[in-house]
């Protein structure tokens, strides 16, 4: 494995999807969506994408699916 590779591993994660979200809450994308249309689920924008921040997860209890794991 690279030493990009295995930084890339060990960097801990600051925001996820809604789709990721979606996922790792059992939810649709669209109820995550709504969600977060009414604040229930805060997010950070990014260009045109909406990041759910990861201290979302942990105040949940929720473990979001590490990619490739």
């Amino acid at each position: 494995m690279s030493e990009t590779a295995q930084r890339a591993k060990s960097v801990e994660r600051v925001a996820y999807s809604l789709q990721e979200t979606a996922e790792a809450t059992g939810k649709t994308f669209s109820a995550v969506y709504q969600q977060m249309m009414v604040g229930k689920i805060p997010t950070c924008r990014v260009g045109r994408r909406h990041l759910v921040p990861a201290s979302y997860f942990e105040e949940h209890a929720i473990t979001p699916a590490r990619k490739g794991a």
